[in-house]
């Protein structure tokens, strides 16, 4: 099971709105919008360290969403892209 952490290496200003968010990566000076269940992964591994499988099961029960392969692949490729721009990273097992 994938555990992932927020990186030091990026300092992120958020403001939200509306359920989505804007994100100010100091490192590259490069602005992020984000949608709702972008928001929520980045700012719940940026609370601390969580697995994928965890993450997508409450996810999907605080969205009322269901939590099949289709939901849990969706937030692993949500922190793929995060990882990809430095923002988290995959925990060795």
């Amino acid at each position: 099971m994938a555990r992932w952490r927020r990186t030091s290496a990026h300092e992120l200003v958020w403001r939200r709105w509306d359920g989505n968010a804007a994100i100010f990566d100091d490192a590259t000076g490069d602005t992020h919008i984000l949608d709702a269940l972008a928001g929520e992964v980045l700012g719940r591994v940026n609370n601390g360290i969580v697995s994928a499988e965890s993450l997508s099961r409450d996810l999907a029960a605080d969205l009322d969403l269901p939590a099949d392969e289709t939901f849990r692949a969706t937030v692993r490729r949500t922190l793929e892209r995060f990882a990809a721009l430095g923002f988290v990273e995959e925990m060795p097992t």
